[in-house]
């Protein structure tokens, strides 16, 4: 079974998002300076109004200013930090499996669909390797390994589904 568009749509996706952040990444912070301004001053116009004391109206400023260099640390770093922990998190997963599994192979879902197929063949082996007189002998095993192949397919199906 050819997997391999599956490979292709994730890369289309995964390339769409890298452009997408790329130019995102050009205005954000000039995005981010207009709105934080326009939140100040609707801010400071309201604390004015309110007739409060000057040393509650820096306060303001300096809630407003420690919010948008939060926001600017992480404009900045957010697409580097998002695909650190998403290799931090495979790496993890993959250490249950003996490290079969990496990173790169969460890009390429045929991989995760051909590995299905390869722990479900010798399952398959057995339930198509039976004689005839045998079927009608053996219909629990047979059934059970029916029962089996379905569940791993429908699980990588999720798993793909996930994906």
């Amino acid at each position: 079974m050819d997997t391999g568009f599956l490979d292709t749509i994730v890369q289309t996706y995964v390339q769409a998002f890298q452009r997408g952040f790329a130019i995102l990444h050009v205005f954000s912070l000039g995005l981010l300076g207009l709105l934080g301004g326009v939140a100040w001053m609707a801010n400071f116009l309201t604390v004015i109004q309110a007739g409060v004391p000057l040393g509650a109206i820096l306060a303001q400023l300096v809630l407003v200013l420690v919010s948008f260099a939060v926001h600017v640390v992480l404009i900045l770093n957010m697409y580097k930090w998002a695909f650190g922990f998403f290799d931090l998190f495979a790496s993890w997963g993959a250490s249950v499996t003996g490290g079969a599994f990496t990173a790169e192979m969460f890009l390429s879902p045929s991989t995760v669909w051909t590995l299905g197929f390869r722990i479900v063949w010798p399952l398959i082996d057995f339930a198509t390797g039976l004689g005839a007189l045998r079927i009608m002998t053996n219909v629990g095993p047979l059934f059970f390994a029916i029962l089996a192949i379905t569940a791993i397919i429908a699980t990588f199906l999720y798993l793909l589904y996930l994906l």
